[in-house]
């Protein structure tokens, strides 16, 4: 009885541990212009005429690394792609005037450059919202 009673608990213990599995945003790119779109910080913005035209920016996970449960990183600058099953959407962009696309992965900003933007996302999987990460934050400039 002693026994079942033990198993019980490791198991009722792994479980619990599971579910306050925290993952972390740790850092992201904030200073290198990339060729590759989803992982730049540095974008530039046309003009014409004495205005500038407004620019529409994907936003990626790719830009950003994060510490996962396991204390392993995924994500810019580790050599470790986000996981395949992430996603996210923009809950809100901080520099006026931007506008938030339909499909919830891109804003458009048509203000005055520079200007440093931060982006707030949710990042989910299948199994909903990750824990530690309803609310992450990326830069732009």
């Amino acid at each position: 009885m002693k026994k079942i009673f033990n198993i019980l608990i490791l198991i009722l213990f792994g479980q619990l541990t599971g579910l306050n599995a925290q993952y972390v945003k740790i850092g992201e790119n904030t200073n290198q212009y990339t060729a590759d779109a989803s992982t730049n910080h540095i974008f530039t913005m046309t003009k014409t005429g004495g205005n500038y035209n407004a620019i529409t920016i994907n936003v990626s996970l790719n830009k950003a690394t994060f510490n996962l449960p396991d204390n392993s990183q995924v994500g810019w600058g580790t050599g470790n792609a986000i996981p395949g099953d992430w996603d996210f959407e923009i809950t809100n962009v901080s520099s006026s005037p931007s506008t938030i696309s339909v499909d919830k992965k891109s804003f458009t900003f048509s203000g005055n450059p520079p200007q440093n933007t931060t982006i707030t996302v949710r990042v989910f999987d299948g199994s909903g919202t990750l824990n530690g990460l309803g609310s992450a934050t990326l830069t732009y400039r």
